[in-house]
């Protein structure tokens, strides 16, 4: 995991009663815990913004957020050819890519635990962190950008769309030799991992799906209202809720889904003038 990122709500004798959300593209940094959904704009520097919005009344308030390192994790640096892989307590390996390397786009990658992970456009290789070995090398689909996320040591999800493109692509759970595991059902703009459990919002922001990445089944499908283009969904979920925060034209309006009931409930947001 990369640096952890605590969100803390200003206490109740500082915050604003005038409190509402600006315009933003997409929420990110979600957290979510027993009381709160909290959230933060996609500005950057100074000019971030951070809320936190209750789960039980939807009451907005400001928060601010704070970045704590951890340490223990795998790292991954890349040059414009090759890839520095180090495991903590163990030696660093060079990773070289065989496939093409696009100078515009660049390659991309990450690094979990006793695994990394290069990607070139739609190509992707897989590695073993420890001792540099190439796993595998996999076509991602027809798109020139492609996304994983390490799951597991031999639990990848992969997600392929065209660069720019706001459709959200394909995406779908793979072992790390690219055996492809069970495709996610909707164009997910964003997604969530909790352990190998995995919670999607489709780019409509309209449903839902929770998934096991191990077998593909899928847990819970639900719909949480109409779809609708430029509202930038983003998803954060725990064991008894799923939440959506979107952004653009819905900036700031919060979906709370009961994953015991698979009832929706949604919180409009107080959005500046």
């Amino acid at each position: 995991m990369r640096a952890a990122l605590a969100l803390v709500i200003v206490a109740a004798g500082t915050a604003r009663a005038d409190t509402c959300i600006p315009d933003f593209r997409a929420a990110e940094r979600l957290q979510l815990d027993a009381h709160a959904v909290r959230f933060c704009d996609d500005k950057v520097g100074d000019k971030r913004q951070c809320f936190a919005v209750d789960l039980a009344t939807g009451k907005l308030a400001s928060a601010h957020a704070s970045t704590d390192a951890t340490g223990g994790e795998t790292t991954l640096t890349l040059a414009k050819k090759t890839a520095k892989v180090c495991v903590v307590g163990g030696s660093c390996k060079t990773l070289v890519p065989k496939a093409r390397i696009d100078p515009g786009l660049q390659m991309h990658g990450v690094a979990r635990g006793e695994r990394a992970v290069l990607m070139n456009m739609a190509e992707v290789e897989t590695f073993d962190a420890k001792t540099g070995a190439r796993l595998a090398r996999f076509t991602a689909g027809k798109g020139d950008c492609t996304n994983v996320t390490i799951l597991a040591p031999d639990l990848l999800l992969v997600n392929n769309a065209n660069c720019g493109s706001d459709d959200g692509g394909t995406s779908f759970f793979a072992t790390a030799k690219g055996k492809q595991i069970a495709a996610v059902p909707i164009p997910a703009a964003s997604a969530h991992a909790t352990g190998t459990t995995v919670a999607f919002v489709s780019a409509g922001g309209d449903e839902v799906v929770v998934m096991d990445g191990p077998t593909g089944k899928i847990a819970k499908r639900v719909a949480i209202g109409k779809p609708a283009s430029d509202v930038f969904p983003s998803v954060v979920s725990d064991a008894n809720r799923l939440v959506v925060v979107y952004g653009r034209d819905r900036a700031g309006d919060v979906v709370v889904v009961d994953l015991a009931t698979d009832k929706a409930r949604t919180f409009a947001a107080k959005r500046c003038p």
